[in-house]
């Protein structure tokens, strides 16, 4: 099975194991909500300084000879976008000419919402505005993780029919369903054989094997399984009397 399958979590058939490319990012958007939440931080100007002397971090190129850190922080950032909106939208305007900035306002934003955004007119000169996360009452690791998850390319939770309503309710019963004994394992794998085989003779060789055949078949491929066991146990130096 696929690792992005595994991570998916249970009520969309896998296990819920951490996808660790999308945690990382996480952790690199905790960083870089942080940074863009403190613009008065020795950490904010030192990179502003370098990096964006001129523009936003989130309209920010990744400039020539960048750290390893700054790189790190732009493969973050639209994970940051993703889950951020502005509460008063002052860096989307240009405020000498108190228009919006079209170019950022098309690269924050889907194309349906730019369009809404520069339709809306703005009277008032010098708008403040400060960045919001959206996807939770306050940025949280796990909140940007559900994101990272979206933009990562395994897709781990891409609109499948798994995702479905209808599908969780199915996989929710599976996963509380008991588990086989020993025994009916045997039982329910000796039957499957059984079946597969008789599937195989019709398929291949036109023989239609009767029911009461097949249940014999998984019958004795039981027997035959639980004789070898105990065969192997008697011989085995652990098994044998002393």
């Amino acid at each position: 099975m696929k690792w992005s399958k595994l991570c998916k979590v249970k009520e969309e058939g896998g296990i819920g194991f951490r996808d660790l490319h999308a945690f990382n990012l996480a952790l690199l958007a905790q960083q870089v909500w942080r940074l863009t939440q403190n613009s008065e931080s020795l950490l904010y100007r030192v990179y502003k300084a370098k990096y964006f002397p001129s523009c936003s971090f989130l309209n920010a190129k990744i400039g020539s000879n960048p750290s390893f850190i700054w790189r790190s922080f732009l493969g973050a950032r639209d994970l940051v976008k993703e889950g951020s909106k502005w509460k008063t939208v002052h860096e989307l305007i240009d405020v000498n000419s108190n228009r919006w900035n079209e170019a950022l306002v098309n690269s924050v934003f889907e194309e349906s919402s730019a369009a809404m955004i520069k339709s809306i007119a703005l009277p008032f000169p010098g708008l403040q505005g400060k960045l919001i996360w959206s996807a939770s009452p306050s940025f949280s690791v796990e909140s940007a993780y559900s994101i990272a998850l979206h933009l990562t390319p395994t897709g781990l939770s891409s609109t499948c029919e798994s995702s479905s309503a209808a599908t969780k309710k199915l996989w929710r019963k599976i996963w509380k369903l008991r588990c086989l004994s020993k025994e009916d394992g045997e039982i329910w794998a000796a039957a499957v054989w059984a079946i597969w085989f008789a599937r195989n003779k019709l398929l291949h060789d036109g023989i239609q094997l009767p029911l009461n055949q097949i249940l014999d078949m998984g019958q004795s491929l039981v027997q035959d399984y639980k004789a070898s066991n105990s065969q192997k146990l008697r011989t085995s130096p652990t098994g044998s009397s002393t």
